[in-house]
């Protein structure tokens, strides 16, 4: 209710960095606060469950790239037989978002491995686990898509698009 707290593994990848810093510039465009927990002793992909089940008054909500998800996304599986109403947010820029940046600084943009198109089906993944589904595909419709997906009881899903050329620096 005071904040929200992003929680991150201790040596967090490049997509969690990238997802980090562009969920920190849309809570700063709303005047929200947000605190970071970098030293969490367990694995990444662990990190929203272990929050939900200490806090379970508390809604919960993962957010990641669409590289990460797609690293993880095993744990929709976790999150239907346990019970446990995890939100995940994907923010989908159809690249593994820092990698990509690195390549554009290093490299002057001659990118190698990092597209990931139009994959995974994500409306069709939230289906396979029976959970609801939500997109986004622009700022005029964020807020009422996001307040249609905070207010889901359950487990869900939500993918919203961000601009492929966005980057950190």
């Amino acid at each position: 209710k005071d904040g929200i707290l992003l929680l991150t593994h201790k040596n967090p990848d490049g997509d969690t960095v990238m997802s980090a810093a562009t969920l920190c510039r849309a809570l700063r465009r709303k005047n929200r606060k947000a605190y970071l927990y970098r030293n969490a002793q367990i694995t990444r992909k662990m990190l929203p469950f272990v929050a939900k089940l200490f806090a379970p008054e508390r809604q919960t909500v993962a957010v990641c790239g669409d590289g990460s998800f797609q690293m993880s996304m095993n744990e929709l599986a976790t999150l239907k037989v346990n019970h446990i109403p995890v939100k995940i947010l994907v923010l989908r820029n159809r690249y593994l978002g820092l990698v990509r940046e690195y390549q554009y600084n290093t490299y002057e943009a001659h990118y190698e491995g990092v597209k990931l198109y139009d994959w995974p089906r994500y409306e069709k993944l939230a289906e396979a686990y029976d959970m609801p589904f939500f997109t986004c595909a622009n700022d005029d419709e964020l807020e009422e898509k996001l307040d249609a997906f905070l207010a889901c009881p359950d487990a869900c899903l939500m993918v919203c698009e961000i601009d492929s050329e966005d980057r950190v620096k």
